[in-house]
């Protein structure tokens, strides 16, 4: 199985390709350095899937930046724009 990041969300996939859960996330359980465990929660009603991953399978860049994402909390980010002050950003004299 492989693990897929498309920048809004993780997918699992077979081995050829085809998706097995379209949305879901995985959380670490070991780390041992070149091999870790990952639980993967799929969405609803989809059992959990426990995932061995070794960094030989992976390749050294892939790896680290796996390592990095299942380490790191998700983002929420919200973007809000607001209006310019009067006056702001104008020159004194």
């Amino acid at each position: 199985m492989r693990l897929r990041w498309d920048g809004a969300g993780w997918s699992l996939l077979a081995a050829d390709g085809r998706t097995l859960d379209v949305a879901g996330t995985p959380t670490l359980v070991l780390d041992w350095g070149d091999w870790m465990l990952l639980r993967w929660h799929g969405i609803a009603g989809q059992p959990v899937r426990h995932l061995p991953m070794s960094r030989g399978a992976a390749g050294a860049m892939a790896w680290h930046a796996l390592r990095i994402a299942v380490r790191t909390p998700p983002v929420n980010v919200q973007v809000r724009m607001q209006e310019p002050v009067s006056g702001a950003g104008a020159p004194v004299a």
